[in-house]
């Protein structure tokens, strides 16, 4: 009978307790430490403190894996987390962060109670946690990879002491087995270098991802025989948000078969094209008076035979995702970043027809601080596309179904559902027929 792989362990956490779940709670982004309190309790006047002044407790960006944020909630939904929400509402847990954990298909977890007096040092301990764990995550797949090929990976290590100093000695520790917190934690690459190696100016955008993703075996063949560097960049932007270094050097220390294997992995199109949900619009006969953001037109989300609806907290946050979702409908895969600033009539005849109000209002105060060069800085988009996550992702979490294919994780992502799962009634596209014609 064939020995089950092994788990990698990781190590206790310096605050707090882990737990694992089946998939990520929707309406939470990776590595954002959730500070669950009363709006005006002094725990949340500290959080909002600390939030805007993250160098009281993380560490400098280049010894660290990631970024991290503080947010403060009301509350958060968890009808499909049974574990988190023992740990949240029965044993009193009240900091909330998501592992980004790539190397382990379920999800990890880590919640404590912390205290307003105590917060700063509290949210530190909880970086330094997170960061261990990557750095055990990391570790565990070079380990695999040492093991099963160790010349190839010595001769990866070999290779990168030519280049990074710092890189070759954590993987030279890691295949000597004296691996240790005493040689650091591995720096990631900025964007602002993938952009300047790829000629990029302002954003990144949805296509220029797209095209990464869709271009990664070629790139990893090429790569091998030419060393191209703009190559390179590109096959960065596609591993930067899994810690582009090890990722990219266990990718290419890989065979054709294996690589082919992995890129379903990377590609946040996988979950879209296993997730069974589809996206129905449907015109009601009347506003609903005690919700009165639910318009004539509503979001459904359907699964076999259960049905969801989706009560969105903002009028101009249901208007936008309609926006998206025709987009993602009629252009499918060929979806690149929408340019916001272009969608004024086609948002204010939505508006319309969705609360037989004018938009014209809500539109401009949204976009009101856009920038000129469509970088996304402006607070009131942010707070619209906070809103749709948080409503979406709840929906989600009640419907027990990860929520990745159906959030937007900023300005210039774009939805990742199928278009075949996306349902609109016919007066709501020829909108958008009007708007790109």
């Amino acid at each position: 009978m064939k020995k089950e792989k092994e788990k990698p362990t990781v190590d206790n956490p310096s605050i707090g307790v882990f737990t694992e779940e089946r998939c990520s709670v929707g309406q939470l982004s990776d590595n954002c430490l959730y500070i669950i309190s009363p709006a005006e309790s002094s725990l949340t006047q500290e959080t909002l403190r600390l939030q805007h002044n993250s160098r009281l407790w993380m560490t400098s960006r280049k010894h660290r894996f990631n970024d991290y944020a503080v947010e403060p909630r009301t509350s958060v939904a968890l009808d499909s987390h049974p574990q988190l929400r023992q740990r949240m509402e029965l044993l009193g847990d009240n900091l909330i962060l998501q592992l980004h954990t790539p190397c382990d298909s379920r999800k990890l977890f880590l919640t404590a109670r912390v205290t307003a007096e105590s917060l700063q040092k509290d949210l530190w301990m909880a970086v330094q946690t997170a960061e261990r764990v990557a750095r055990q995550q990391a570790a565990a797949t070079l380990r695999a990879f040492a093991e099963e090929d160790p010349q190839e990976f010595e001769r990866l290590a070999m290779e990168a002491a030519s280049r990074k100093r710092f890189m070759s000695e954590w993987l030279v520790a890691v295949a000597t087995g004296i691996h240790g917190a005493s040689l650091g934690i591995m720096p990631s690459i900025s964007m602002a270098s993938i952009k300047k190696r790829l000629g990029i100016k302002g954003i990144i955008s949805h296509a220029d991802r797209q095209k990464s993703y869709s271009r990664l075996l070629a790139n990893l063949k090429e790569y091998r025989r030419t060393r191209d560097p703009k190559i390179e960049a590109e096959l960065d932007l596609v591993f930067n948000s899994i810690d582009p270094d090890t990722w990219k050097r266990f990718f290419l220390g890989q065979s054709p078969r294996i690589q082919e294997k992995m890129c379903d992995f990377v590609n946040p199109m996988r979950m879209a094209e296993e997730s069974e949900i589809r996206l129905e619009v449907c015109r009601m006969k009347c506003i609903d008076r005690n919700r009165k953001n639910d318009g004539y037109y509503r979001l459904f989300l359907r699964k076999g035979q259960e049905t969801l609806m989706v009560h969105f907290s903002r009028k101009n946050g249901f208007v936008l995702y309609l926006i998206y979702l025709m987009d993602r409908k009629r252009r499918g895969d060929t979806v690149d970043t929408l340019p916001l600033a272009g969608c004024r009539g086609m948002f204010c005849r939505l508006y319309s027809m969705t609360y037989g109000l004018s938009g014209e209002e809500s539109f401009d105060d949204m976009m009101r601080t856009y920038s000129t060069d469509n970088e996304a800085q402006q607070r009131g988009l942010y707070t619209v596309l906070k809103s749709i996550r948080n409503d979406i992702g709840i929906t989600c979490e009640r419907m027990g179904e990860p929520a990745e294919p159906f959030v937007l994780q900023s300005v210039s992502s774009h939805l990742a559902v199928l278009p075949e799962h996306i349902i609109l009634p016919l007066e709501i596209m020829k909108q958008y027929d009007v708007n790109a014609g």
